[in-house]
């Protein structure tokens, strides 16, 4: 979905995960999200604070792929610290925010993914009712059963 907005011209902005669990792999690995979610929930949220710095001064839409919300809701479930302090201090985002959800025809665990498709959905009901409790507006990507009940096992 990224690659398709970029193509039709939007600025996108990749998700930190990936790069995160990238350098980990290729250093000490510590901030993994199977080893510290903590820890990489952190490290997520300084990368998507710089990615979004960044691109501050863009002038038309840009479309994060899993950024600073993101990141700080991991940080919640994670350490218990609330999404809504670790985001004060920052600009809000657009009330809408888009979501796919984790479909069994594409979440396949990698070298970079080794969340399952049970801890994906799980993940995924977390974040709805999070962006719902910091006035965030989601809107399901065409293809998920219902709005609120994504999938299920």
């Amino acid at each position: 979905m990224l690659a398709e907005l970029a193509s039709r011209g939007f600025e996108t902005v990749e998700e930190p995960g990936r790069k995160i669990v990238q350098e980990e792999l290729n250093g000490a690995g510590v901030a993994l999200p199977w080893v510290d979610l903590e820890a990489f929930a952190r490290r997520a949220i300084d990368m998507a604070t710089g990615d979004r710095n960044r691109v501050a001064s863009s002038q038309g839409w840009v479309f994060f792929d899993r950024g600073l919300l993101d990141a700080a809701i991991a940080l919640e479930h994670a350490s218990g610290l609330a999404a809504s302090v670790t985001l004060s201090g920052h600009a809000r985002f657009h009330h809408q925010v888009f979501l796919t959800p984790p479909w069994p025809e594409n979440h396949h665990r990698d070298s970079e993914r080794q969340q399952d498709l049970k801890d994906g959905i799980a993940e995924h009901h977390r974040l709805i009712e999070a962006f719902d409790w910091l006035g965030y507006d989601p809107s399901f990507c065409q293809g998920s059963k219902s709005k609120r009940e994504p999938v299920s096992f």
